[in-house]
């Protein structure tokens, strides 16, 4: 694990020092603007733009998204006026193992109990809990790799998630209970739980990737975006010196402005002159 750990952060090191490409550069600033209140960092495509608020190339982003370093997400949006119910975003692979295996460790630590008939060599028993840990956190790297896609068929998922669950039960010793449960449905449940999976309301025959930080950022985006469009509503003219915005409280958002007004800028809610 400590291997991996350093690995990640040699890779991010590189990335965020890569003086090639502008995309980059941008996706990592704003990547820092998140650190520390939204966990893993979200950064949405139209964001990606010059300090003139000109839309610049995201191919070593997609580049990224291939390699399965960079994770492209549906970010759940509602914008009537631009009849946006969605938009693209990304984040680091690393930085969701990251913030995952700490929801494991809270998770599975801190269980007291194990069910009715589990005995103490089940893999589900508070015994084998380290064992249980490395299962689950490898099970997410294997379907981070195998689907790099923003979204994944619900059965074609469950089969191999499966076929883990299966191998699972010959590796080790499984109580009958467990066993019973033990399936592609109950892995796939897991996924949901911890915030890797959700399920998409226009498409039952789907699932579609996300972060356990996900709720958290729409809402920070929802209540900040709320508070500067209706700041220029009340101008005179409908506009305002960019410097004005900085004094504003962003409501329930702990998130910078400019990281605000960026996204604004990118939907095409404002105009920066």
């Amino acid at each position: 694990m400590l291997e991996e750990k350093d690995k990640d952060e040699e890779i991010i090191e590189f990335l965020e020092n890569y003086e090639y490409s502008e995309s980059l550069s941008i996706f990592f600033s704003l990547r820092k603007d998140c650190l520390g209140v939204i966990d893993p960092p979200i950064v949405l495509e139209h964001q990606i733009q010059k300090s003139d608020g000109s839309r610049i190339s995201i191919q070593d982003l997609e580049m990224l998204v291939k390699d399965g370093e960079l994770r492209k997400l549906k970010v759940p949006r509602s914008i009537p006026s631009k009849n946006m119910t969605s938009c693209i975003g990304y984040s680091l692979k690393s930085d969701i193992f990251r913030v995952l295996n700490i929801r494991i460790r809270e998770k599975y630590l801190n269980l007291e109990n194990q069910v009715n008939g589990c005995f103490l060599d089940c893999l589900f028993n508070g015994e084998k809990r380290v064992s249980l840990l490395q299962e689950i956190s490898r099970l997410i790297k294997v379907v981070f790799q195998d689907f790099k896609t923003i979204s994944a068929n619900n059965k074609q998922l469950s089969d191999h998630l499966s076929l883990i669950s299966n191998s699972w039960k010959s590796e080790y010793r499984i109580c009958e209970n467990h066993n019973k449960i033990l399936d592609g449905d109950f892995l796939l449940d897991i996924l949901i739980r911890f915030g890797i999976l959700r399920r998409d309301a226009s498409d039952l025959h789907n699932l579609i990737f996300t972060t356990p930080s996900m709720g958290l950022f729409i809402q920070f985006l929802e209540s900040g975006n709320s508070i500067i469009v209706n700041s220029l509503r009340r101008s005179k003219y409908k506009e305002l010196f960019e410097d004005k915005f900085y004094s504003l409280k962003l409501g329930k958002s702990l998130l910078p402005i400019d990281f605000h007004l960026k996204d604004l800028h990118g939907t095409g809610i404002i105009k920066r002159m």
